[in-house]
């Protein structure tokens, strides 16, 4: 705990080196990433609360230029009249912070689902703090295409839809790295399932907040 809050003061605080390589790292090998830097190879990997802090705020400026808005809006499953725009707008505004706060419940989840791994909370907390910033990575790719399909046969609901199974496979196939050490269908699908409890969680919470 006291190096999860050393790492945390510090991502406030200070950009490493190593962006570009962590971005990369996390795409190409996150399991092996991930078990490195626990394993305390962190030299060479940007620290997992400045990773996530510098891409939510990216976040923060882009997706209130395009205009987003609640996947279940998207979706139809509440009307976009029922949501209180000043608490969703706040939510974009302070994206960093967000992905932060969503961070506890993601670990909780994965932390339930991977007990028998030999990986303590603040470990969960700091592979789902770099996972939750690679998403929010992901993010940032996703909202160009939806501004630019917009007005084409496709849907902005659809195209959100598609990338957020992607995310979700990807969360998964981390998993299943970091946790079996190597990839396997069945490994991949329970980290797909975990993936997707903990977003619905995350988004299920959410809307409660924005809910008038």
């Amino acid at each position: 705990m006291g190096t999860l809050f050393h790492d945390f003061i510090h991502g406030f605080w200070h950009v490493d080196h190593g962006l570009l390589f962590t971005a990369k790292e996390l795409i190409l090998r996150p399991g092996s990433m991930l078990k490195n830097y626990i394993n305390g190879q962190r030299v060479k990997y940007l620290n997992p609360f400045t990773y996530i802090l510098l891409l939510g705020g990216f976040n923060a400026v882009f997706l209130k230029e395009f205009h987003w808005q609640s996947l279940f809006v998207d979706l139809g499953i509440f009307s976009n009249k029922t949501v209180d725009q000043e608490v969703w707008s706040s939510s974009i505004k302070h994206f960093s912070f967000r992905l932060l706060a969503s961070i506890p419940a993601y670990a909780l989840v994965s932390s339930i689902f991977y007990y028998r791994k030999p990986y303590n909370f603040s470990e969960h907390l700091i592979g789902n703090t770099y996972l939750r910033g690679q998403a929010s990575l992901f993010m940032l790719i996703l909202a160009p295409l939806a501004i630019l399909f917009a007005s084409s046969s496709f849907y902005v609901a659809e195209i959100k839809l598609v990338g957020y199974g992607a995310v979700l496979l990807y969360v998964g196939w981390a998993y299943a790295g970091w946790f079996d050490g190597k990839p396997t269908p069945l490994g991949v699908f329970k980290g797909f399932i975990c993936a997707l409890v903990s977003s619905l969680l995350e988004l299920s919470l959410l809307s409660l907040l924005i809910k008038k």
